[in-house]
């Protein structure tokens, strides 16, 4: 759930208010913004994510979204906020 920056640990409280227990928190520094993952026990098969977003932030996501639709499956490695490249071992060219 995207949150604004004034409206974020409001959005958490709202969840702690019904009950729900933020099982993981994070205010990254410098340039992160804070961060919650909501047990959902016995409503949903997951936690739910709340993410402050700023427009640095919405834009990031914008071009994972928009690259997640041009991929052609060919590389599984690309550049992430500043160019630098995001790998993973377990994952290989087709």
């Amino acid at each position: 759930m995207p949150s604004s920056p004034a409206h974020f640990d409001a959005d958490v409280a709202a969840y702690r208010a019904r009950g729900l227990q933020a099982a993981s928190e994070a205010r990254p520094p410098p340039n992160g913004g804070p961060i919650a993952y909501v047990d959902t026990p016995g409503e949903l098969p997951g936690f739910i994510e709340v993410i402050e977003c700023d427009s640095l932030m919405e834009r990031t996501f914008s071009r994972f979204y928009q690259a997640a639709i041009a991929w052609d499956g060919l590389m599984p490695v690309g550049p992430f906020l500043d160019g630098t490249e995001l790998s993973s071992p377990a994952v290989s060219t087709p």
